[in-house]
């Protein structure tokens, strides 16, 4: 076995391991990412569940406030009706609705057939989209947590990340060095090609070319829970009033509890961010080198 083989084999695995390492954990931010985001999107007022919710109900109150005979909605609020003639949006959205859907007025089949609708989407609304559910550990989650727990989750993880980037720079740094001790550039550019070819995320410079806006991409998987949590926040602190109305004690104090969280969690993303530029500093002074 060539001796370059046997003194830094050793040096490339480790460094290799530091990238798969760092890979994992990219994976592990894309996951939780996904699943917090998608608790919020659903939990807005506008989620689609609730548009579905809000449609229905806005057609059975058209219909109990419909005058057949005029052709227009009745003048005061009567037994069943509670809609008034200045509710234009909802109007619009019931005739729309009407208009594109096989349902009729005055049909009791269909009348009933969408108060069990909106029964089972209220359901729906309650066991989903209002709570999430944790995949492989079972946990389920009350969405006005997601502040508090979301942001403690993704604190943990950039955490983490910083941590193994930090690791992953010096173990590519003590590769290089390593190569360089021996005097000899055909043992540098071998470890330069080794560890490269265990790189995703990364891009290392080559004689093909390496386009930097390309290598930008991954660093954006980075801002992703500081995107994320920070989106929660603002709905926590747009939704805050509701919030009192149902928990006045948890409701400010978990706001400012995953403030805090976001603002941590912004520090080490911006840490990452610069340990990640380290890593990728020492693949192009290796590359200046070996003129890349």
């Amino acid at each position: 076995m060539p001796v370059y083989e046997e003194d830094l084999a050793p040096y490339v695995e480790g460094a290799g391991r530091a990238s798969d390492r760092n890979r994992f954990v990219m994976i592990v931010i894309v996951i939780a990412s996904t699943l917090a985001f998608g608790t919020y999107w659903n939990s807005r007022q506008s989620s689609w569940i609730n548009s579905r919710i809000g449609t229905r109900q806005a057609l059975l109150r058209w219909w109990a406030c419909f005058d057949t005979t005029t052709g227009k909605l009745k003048g005061a609020v009567s037994s069943g009706c509670n809609l008034h003639t200045n509710d234009t949006v909802v109007v619009r959205q019931a005739e729309l609705f009407d208009s594109l859907t096989h349902v009729h007025m005055g049909s009791r089949a269909d009348s009933q057939a969408i108060s069990s609708l909106l029964q089972v989407l209220r359901e729906k609304l309650a066991d989903e989209a209002l709570s999430l559910r944790v995949p492989i550990l079972g946990i389920v989650l009350d969405t006005n947590d997601l502040g508090v727990i979301g942001g403690f989750g993704f604190t943990v993880i950039m955490m983490w990340f910083a941590f193994g980037l930090n690791r992953e720079h010096r173990a590519v740094e003590q590769v290089f060095e390593a190569a360089r001790a021996t005097g000899d550039p055909a043992r540098l550019k071998r470890c330069y090609d080794l560890l490269s070819m265990r790189q995703v995320l990364t891009l290392p410079p080559s004689k093909s070319g390496r386009h930097r806006a390309l290598g930008l991409i991954p660093k954006l998987i980075f801002l992703l829970p500081m995107g994320v949590d920070l989106a929660v926040v603002l709905h926590d602190y747009s939704t805050l009033p509701v919030g009192e109305a149902i928990n006045p004690g948890s409701a400010k104090a978990e706001l400012w509890v995953g403030s805090i969280f976001w603002f941590v969690i912004a520090i080490l993303t911006v840490i990452s961010l610069i340990q990640s530029d380290k890593v990728d500093s020492a693949w192009r002074q290796a590359a200046k080198e070996l003129r890349m």
